[in-house]
């Protein structure tokens, strides 16, 4: 029994050309889809790492700011240890006015945490490290500057005294000694900050304090006048 294949209408010659014409326009549909893909994720990485280098150049002033107050708070803390000490040795020493202490400008990490897998998948991995590193320093160093608030509050809420019984000494010494470490330690941040932002060629924004200036000019004034 001989089975008679159909034959196509102009020839196997003309149905080949017109099946290869098929496939390629598949091809390139495909093709084009898969552009227009990968345009669609390099502008959504290019959107998203300006945005994360702007929060980061915020962050990055906020550290420069504390950094610049990192002198009179070392000066500030020297006057409230000899304070202390001045009462624990049951001499009453009155402090001249009130503890002013350091304003902090917040640190925001948004961006970098809504950041999806997708977009993250397809960022440099070089990139990725370097920021990686420097929102894990950013968070840390906001978490000392929670501490140093907390000891600040501390001290503060014993500027008017003029003695101190034991448990409240003890406590005012050990805020102040948080307070000196917190201070000696913003270095180390601003070296790690200085370290993965030059690797991101990102740089602190200019003036952080915008119209809140005067009012941050006049408090780091009172922080550097004396207390006793």
């Amino acid at each position: 029994m001989e089975v008679h294949l159909p034959k196509p209408l102009h020839g196997w010659r003309e149905f080949a050309g017109e099946v290869g014409i098929i496939v390629l326009g598949v091809l390139i549909a495909l093709g084009a889809e898969q552009f227009v893909e990968a345009l669609h994720w390099r502008h959504e990485v290019h959107d998203t790492r300006e945005a994360i280098d702007a929060e980061l150049s915020r962050d990055l002033a906020a550290l420069q700011f504390r950094l610049d107050q990192r002198a009179c708070v070392a000066q500030r803390a020297a006057e409230l240890d000899r304070w202390s000490r001045e009462i624990g040795s049951g001499h009453h020493l009155r402090l001249k006015k009130p503890v002013d202490q350091p304003i902090y400008f917040a640190i925001r990490t948004a961006v970098w945490d809504s950041t999806t897998g997708e977009v993250m998948s397809r960022m440099p991995l070089e990139a990725k490290l370097n920021y990686a590193a420097l929102y894990s320093s950013m968070k840390s160093f906001e978490e000392l500057l929670r501490d140093e608030a907390d000891q600040w509050t501390i001290v503060v809420s014993y500027e008017e005294n003029k003695d101190l019984d034991r448990r409240e000494l003890h406590e005012v010494r050990a805020a102040i000694n948080d307070i000196k470490f917190s201070n000696e330690f913003v270095e180390v941040f601003k070296t790690r900050g200085d370290e993965f932002s030059s690797k991101l060629g990102l740089r602190p924004e200019r003036d952080i304090a915008g119209k809140l200036r005067r009012h941050a000019d006049q408090t780091n004034r009172a922080l550097c006048e004396p207390l006793l």
